[in-house]
């Protein structure tokens, strides 16, 4: 504001003295005077029309990336085109990066470009706040006369969208499904020939094989029969249930239980698809976020948005969805269960199904105890322990892992539950 009021009095102050000189000149019959007086004037609206006349040809494009994590630093870049022939002078662009705890953002072009020149800025911005999708802009540019005195906008650049995803811990895969260490320590894990629907190479032909998979441009090239060789699934998808439930909910904002949620979820995603397993999401809200499992970076990515868009806005309990796609899961798969209920009777048929089908059951359980009641939970209704709901899944078969409000994910998920803690009094001597 300063600024704007400093500028403000020079322009008046400038004028008055152009319009005042030329009129003192004129009465008092001084050439040298009036010509000042008009030569300053004619100045004045020269200087107030060539921002106004610059910013009309000035073009900006932002380039940045359309994902990141939570605290990732994202880099914002404009390609900035003068199409004038004059020069810009103070070039210098504003934007609003609204993931950021300030979200207003400027980048200076010193002392200015030239006249058709392009130049490329940068500023950096952090996701501090939490997953989601925001939106960034909009840009403008504002271009001064050679003297400082006036300025002007260009025209505004649309505003471009970010999805910010949930923030990776390092974990390991909790299940290795018999890819061997070379995975779980971030290798790559082997691949064997077989049945199956992704290539894995080609091999001369050997009596007995189909002629089906016959690889006929290669055949042509080495004179021989040469056959498609297609990799053998040697792992099961791992499968991962995240509660969407909104009476099962509980806590406020990065310390609820849809967060640390969606926070386990997405570090066993990333650390399954490492592993080379095929992963898939079952989310069941007011919109389906179901994604079928796969592996790759792809698939790494269309679940890592999925998490990044979910809301507590389901009807049904974790379990109800769960009982509704057992059909589609196949025998010897792994199913993670993200489990946030407070009664976990209903669990039982569920696990005792998936025991059944040779289904590996991993239940993550919070502790919702160390999380604030939200929807209609009285405050003296406590709910369950975490060793009461530990001790319930682990008789029906599930392997338990246990998570708390304030507890890094990385050290969750290092071991399963062992129960609750024991108090040993060692009898010294007197």
């Amino acid at each position: 504001m300063k600024r704007v009021r400093g500028r403000l009095g020079r322009r008046v102050g400038l004028l008055v003295l152009g319009l005042w000189a030329a009129v003192w000149g004129l009465l008092y019959g001084s050439a040298v005077l009036f010509a000042f007086g008009v030569a300053l004037s004619l100045s004045w609206f020269a200087l107030l029309a060539y921002p106004r006349w610059v910013r009309s040809r000035i073009r900006l494009v932002r380039r940045m990336a359309a994902s990141a994590c939570e605290d990732d630093a994202v880099v914002v870049a404009f390609d900035v085109e003068n199409h004038s022939r004059l020069p810009a002078f103070g070039l210098e662009l504003e934007d609003r990066f609204t993931p950021d705890k300030v979200p207003r953002r400027e980048a200076l072009v010193f002392p200015g470009l030239r006249g058709r020149r392009r130049t490329k800025v940068r500023y950096w911005g952090r996701c501090y706040a939490k997953r989601g999708v925001f939106s960034v802009g909009p840009a403008r540019a504002a271009v001064s006369d050679p003297c400082g005195l006036f300025y002007a906008w260009s025209d505004a650049v649309e505003v471009a969208s970010l999805v910010v995803y949930p923030a990776l811990a390092p974990v390991l895969p909790l299940a290795s499904n018999g890819l061997g260490r070379a995975a779980l320590l971030g290798g790559s894990p082997r691949r064997s020939a077989g049945e199956g629907d992704l290539p894995l190479g080609v091999r001369h032909y050997r009596p007995g094989d189909p002629l089906r998979r016959v690889h006929w441009p290669s055949s042509a090239r080495h004179g021989r029969l040469v056959l498609r060789e297609y990799e053998r699934e040697v792992a099961r998808p791992v499968w991962i249930f995240l509660d969407l439930c909104q009476t099962t909910q509980r806590g406020l904002g990065k310390h609820s239980t849809l967060e640390l949620s969606v926070h386990v979820a997405a570090a066993l995603t990333h650390a399954h698809l490492r592993a080379g397993d095929r992963v898939g999401l079952i989310a069941e809200g007011a919109s389906s976020w179901t994604t079928p499992a796969a592996r790759g970076p792809a698939q790494r990515d269309r679940i890592l948005e999925a998490l990044a868009r979910v809301r507590p806005d389901g009807a049904r309990p974790l379990v109800e969805v769960t009982r509704e796609h057992l059909p589609l899961i196949s025998p010897r798969d792994t199913c993670v269960l993200l489990i946030a209920d407070s009664d976990p009777a209903p669990w039982e048929s569920v696990l005792h199904e998936l025991h059944a089908r040779r289904c590996r059951a991993l239940c993550v359980v919070l502790d919702l105890r160390s999380f604030r009641a939200v929807f209609g939970v009285a405050g003296d209704d406590l709910p369950p322990s975490l060793h009461t709901l530990a001790a319930a899944y682990a008789q029906w078969g599930g392997e338990v892992y246990a998570c708390s409000n304030g507890e890094p994910v990385e050290a969750a998920l290092a071991r399963p539950y062992a129960g609750r803690p024991r108090l040993r009094i060692s009898q010294g001597s007197p």
